[in-house]
This record gives structure tokens, C-alpha cells and sequence, in this order.
């Protein structure tokens, strides 16, 4: 299992990001974690990082936010730049909403889901599973 160096969550929700950046610090996997609040922050967070060397590894992207929903951001994220793109998106969703879950399936940047909030040992499942 490697140690990834970066980390994206993009969740509109500020106390579930602040959580689920608690529990991917804690498992101690992750050199850097970074929370943006929207799809649009998160296209412009890739503008801010354009010269950090450390590598996307992980994006973790809810898939119910407004203004600029997760399914919306990817319609986006899959036109942008490589040097830009995660090794892997995995959509958080809070719901079993049947039509989101097989909808995620759709898109070849999703490499799966997760729900929300996740704990430690979800995170080092994860890490395990796919990297």
C-alpha cells in the first residue's frame, strides 16, 4: 500500500469536509489533504496547483452539492488537462439514492463510491483496495 501524497475533497458541506479530512489525516496515508466547497472551486483549484509538484492522487467528490452538482463537475473534469486528473474519483453520497449510484457507474473517471461521512478504517479500506 503506497502513501498517497495529495487529496482533493470537494463537498459543499464544511463540517463533512472538515471530518472526513480528520479521519484521512488520522490514518496516516496521506501527505496532504486539501477541501474545497464546490465544483467551481475545484476547477479552480487545479488553476491554483499548477506548479505543485505533488501528484493528484485521490479525489473524493460529492455528488449532490448545488449550484454545480458532481455529476456536472465531471461532465467538465473529464475535458481538462491529464497533468490535472486524480489516479482516482470516488463519488461520496450521503443517500442510497439508486438513480446516483448507477449513474457514477457511467462515468469512466469514477472509480467508485463511498458514503458519507466515512471513518478512518473506511479510508484505509479504500487506500488498501486501490492504490
Amino acid at each position: 500500500m503506497e502513501l498517497l501524497h495529495r487529496v482533493l475533497l470537494i463537498d459543499d458541506d464544511e463540517t463533512t469536509n472538515l471530518v472526513n479530512k480528520r479521519n484521512i489525516l488520522h490514518a496516516n496515508l496521506s501527505t496532504h489533504v486539501d477541501a474545497v466547497t464546490s465544483g467551481q472551486d475545484a476547477l479552480d483549484y487545479f488553476h491554483r496547483i499548477e506548479n505543485i509538484t505533488l501528484p493528484l492522487d485521490l479525489i473524493l467528490l460529492d455528488i449532490q452539492m448545488p449550484e454545480m452538482n458532481g455529476f456536472e463537475f465531471l461532465e467538465i473534469y473529464k475535458n481538462l488537462n491529464p497533468k490535472y486528473k486524480a489516479k482516482h474519483i470516488f463519488g461520496l453520497t450521503s443517500s442510497a439514492s439508486f438513480y446516483d449510484l448507477v449513474k457514477i457507474k457511467t462515468y469512466v473517471d469514477i472509480t467508485d463510491h463511498i458514503y458519507k461521512p466515512f471513518t478512518t478504517m473506511d479510508y484505509v479500506s479504500l487506500v488498501k483496495k486501490y492504490f
